[in-house]
């Protein structure tokens, strides 16, 4: 598993049951994302649909994360100027 070292701005990191628990059901969302669905509300504890080969699995939101972006070792992006 790919571990991130980011500061979540709400809520608290998976535990170490959920991280080796494939069907556990909880999610870590980005800000965008929590206030793209919640805009108003807060958005740990709600929960999110994710479709899987034609049904939903519902997720609790835990954490809140900051906005990050992905770069590869050497590639030269907006953030790391």
């Amino acid at each position: 598993m790919l571990h991130l070292l980011v500061r979540l701005e709400e809520g608290r990191a998976f535990t170490e049951r959920e991280e080796e628990e494939p069907g556990a059901d909880v999610a870590i969302v980005n800000r965008t994302l929590a206030q793209r669905l919640w805009p108003t509300e807060g958005a740990v504890g709600r929960r999110v649909g994710l479709v899987e080969a034609q049904r939903t699995r519902w997720l609790t939101v835990v954490g809140i994360a900051p906005e990050v972006q992905y770069e590869e070792f050497g590639e030269q992006t907006s953030q790391s100027v």
